[in-house]
């Protein structure tokens, strides 16, 4: 528990202390009791909706002199309410008296679920949420196992549209309002309400369906199966998956997902709560962008012959690569890999081409700079009293951070943490809080969807804006919105600042002047990276200092290319190529070798605020795929020489002799280490990342581009 203020609350005659503040179903909670609840959620306000969470409550009262009210026994006389309370919307005071385990209980909350299961239908044998169903599970332990309502149940639609992702099935819906207060709170997008009243209610949203990158996280929090995740749909029930937590890299946020595997293939992408980093929440290309994992898949190598490729076994590809590299000189050949690869994948990486002997090494898309400023995390940003946005479609570029820029325009409310984990209704929590636009000011060169809710905007150059506000903050003046932001930062005890493509790609001069912006205000800094291991990626020596980087690869003889989607138009040199599909790339190779995903990897990733995050190994089926370290070993042998790390635990203690941290064994909500020296490239070049939130590896699914219609938006940084 997190507050010193401590009241104490008796819960069934146990005695418990929590924080001043706390709700009661958090008290009984903290007490190790339990009460059935559908419409609280850990980051939703309570409004005791569902009345399932009823408890006897009371309180001790003071007499007029001040001292305690006392009974005959001669202790505190409990003065309790009337009628059964709501426990998730009734706050706790020093004294109080909760009960829930008496008959008055027991029949309010047996007759509450008995109400809520009038019309519920009975279609747990094919529902989606069958097996994990609140409404399922609550209804066995505290439900009357009949009910006294004989009359036809309502009929509704039960394929109804909300978006090509979201189908909502009207009949199973309780009203729970989850959902509608989800969108209000969360990503401040007021699209869906109640429609009509009492037993017509529905919910429903504005014309053209609801808005997208944070649509699905309703999928997750509905807690009857009414709002269902319609690429997931009819694909298997919940005790059928084999359910693997692990990290999302899809952009460089890092957020916690479960990955539910069937089968052998990746069906379903959950939010795993993890609330330094994305609470509970995705984006929608987190959640939805997975199905290509499954969708034409190379299972095993193939050699080019006679222009057509044929499948081969991994021995028969080591042999075409030693063939092909026959003669070639070490300073001739080059290793190129996309930068979301593991950590561990990555000084495997740097230590075989220092064995080669090459210099010709890189990652895409990177960007060539260096922080030199106070870098701020996600709860940084989250509890800020200012942010600066420069140059960054946060909402495409690292979505959820955009929602943590929302919860500071609320004020910054985080979490209570209790023994049993996230309160489950945190009584600060309200519907429509006020929102402080005045603490965000938002620059781009064009309108973004944070514009609409920063109090200070300007669609302009961002260099022009950091040297207009590198000025301001000097001294000089500017007028508008760059004096509002400069004002905004030096009136502010925690600003932030928060980088993005458009300032990036601009090169070193970008962040030096955003290191003296942020040194003179006091202000953390915060660049997206341009992948999702970026940051880890940059403090090994996998950038060419002397060497060729991706755009000079036409200079080399040969080159491995791992899972880039663009190589250099003019290489014409023996090309292997490390692919999860045979994509244009992969074609033009002489050798194609099967890659994994990182669902299906075991490693460790750094994400935008420099926290080490752990990926675990999903339970798919890729026939011989392999990760790059496996890659790097088949080159090896083609080469006559034996790869100096070979396996995970090789890579991993080589982690741990390079950064002194145990990636083995980090917690569950990752770690934020120094990993100290940052690499640059010599040239300072970048190449250039892809700024939304459908990337281009996604969108190889057929069933993703068909739901997407062509909306979707692949755009470069430039």
């Amino acid at each position: 528990m997190t507050q010193q203020n401590m009241i104490t609350v008796i819960v069934d005659g146990r005695e418990v202390q929590v924080p001043a503040g706390t709700s009661a179903i958090d008290a009984v909670f903290q007490a190790g009791r339990d009460v059935p609840y559908f419409c609280s959620q850990q980051y939703l306000s309570p409004i005791g909706a569902c009345r399932m969470c009823l408890v006897e409550a009371g309180t001790p009262r003071k007499n007029p002199d001040g001292s305690w009210i006392l009974d005959e026994q001669g202790e505190k006389k409990i003065f309790y309410f009337p009628k059964p309370m709501a426990s998730c919307t009734l706050g706790s005071s020093d004294g109080m008296v909760i009960k829930t385990q008496t008959e008055g209980v027991k029949k309010a909350q047996s007759g509450m679920m008995e109400f809520h299961l009038i019309n519920h239908p009975l279609d747990c044998p094919t529902c989606d949420k069958g097996g994990a169903c609140e409404l399922q599970d609550r209804a066995f332990e505290y439900g009357y196992g009949v009910s006294r309502f004989q009359f036809d149940r309502r009929h509704a639609e039960k394929h109804y549209e909300l978006s090509e992702f979201v189908i909502l099935d009207q009949e199973r819906c309780i009203h729970c309002k989850r959902c509608v207060r989800y969108f209000e709170e969360v990503p401040n997008q007021e699209v869906l309400d109640f429609i009509e009243r009492g037993g017509h209610t529905f919910i429903d949203t504005i014309e053209g369906g609801l808005p997208s990158n944070f649509s699905g996280n309703i999928t997750d929090i509905c807690p009857v199966g009414a709002l269902l995740d319609n690429v997931a749909r009819f694909r298997g029930r919940n005790w059928e998956y084999d359910h693997t937590a692990t990290t999302c890299t899809a952009c460089p946020v890092g957020c916690s997902i479960t990955v539910d595997a069937r089968n052998g293939r990746l069906e379903r992408i959950v939010g795993r709560d993890n609330y330094e980093v994305n609470e509970q929440w995705l984006c929608d290309g987190g959640r939805f962008g997975h199905p290509y994992v499954d969708e034409d898949r190379l299972t095993q190598p193939l050699i080019k012959v006679d222009g057509k490729f044929k499948p081969a076994t991994w021995e028969e590809a080591i042999s075409a690569i030693k063939t092909g590299l026959q003669g070639v000189a070490p300073q001739n050949m080059g290793f190129y890999t996309k930068a979301d690869i593991t950590l561990e994948e990555g000084i495997a990486l740097e230590a075989f081409v220092k064995q080669v002997g090459t210099q010709n090494v890189d990652h895409a898309p990177r960007y060539g700079v260096v922080v030199n400023a106070p870098a701020a995390t996600l709860l940084d940003v989250a509890t800020a009293d200012a942010v600066v946005v420069i140059g960054a479609d946060v909402s495409e570029e690292a979505p959820v951070l955009d929602l943590r820029i929302q919860e500071m325009l609320k004020g910054g409310v985080l979490p209570q943490q209790y023994d049993f984990g996230t309160a489950i209704a945190d009584l600060r929590l309200t519907e429509r809080m006020h929102r402080y636009r005045e603490r965000l000011a938002v620059f781009y060169p064009t309108k973004t969807r944070l514009h609409d809710v920063a109090g200070i905007t300007a669609e302009m150059d961002s260099v022009k804006v950091l040297e207009h506000l590198s000025s301001v903050v000097s001294g000089q003046y500017a007028g508008g919105a760059i004096e509002e932001a400069a004002a905004l930062l030096k009136g502010a005890k925690k600003p932030v600042i928060i980088l993005g493509s458009d300032v990036l790609k601009g090169g070193q001069i970008g962040l030096d002047i955003a290191a003296h912006i942020a040194l003179s205000t006091n202000a953390k800094v915060l660049p997206i990276p341009a992948d999702a291991n970026g940051v880890g990626l940059s403090r090994l020596e996998v950038v060419p200092q002397n060497g060729a980087d991706l755009s000079l690869m036409g200079t080399l003889q040969a080159a491995l290319v791992s899972r880039l989607t663009r190589i250099p138009e003019d290489f014409a040199g023996f090309l292997v190529v490390h692919e999860t599909q045979l994509t244009d790339v992969a074609k033009r190779a002489n050798v194609v070798l099967p890659a994994l995903t990182n669902y299906e990897k075991r490693g460790t990733t750094v994400n935008l605020e420099g926290r080490l995050l752990k990926l675990e190994p999903a339970a798919i089926s890729s026939g011989e795929s392999a990760d790059l370290i496996t890659a790097l070993g088949a080159i090896a042998e083609a080469l006559g020489m034996k790869a100096p790390i070979r396996g995970q635990r090789s890579a991993q203690k080589a982690l741990k002799e390079r950064f002194g941290v145990d990636v083995a064994n980090l917690k569950n909500m990752g770690e934020i280490v120094d990993l100290g020296r940052q690499y640059n490239a010599r040239a300072g070049r970048y190449h250039r990342p892809e700024v939304g939130m459908w990337k281009e590896t996604m969108l190889r699914s057929s069933r993703l581009r068909e739901k997407l219609g062509g909306s979707f938006n692949a755009a470069l940084a430039d």
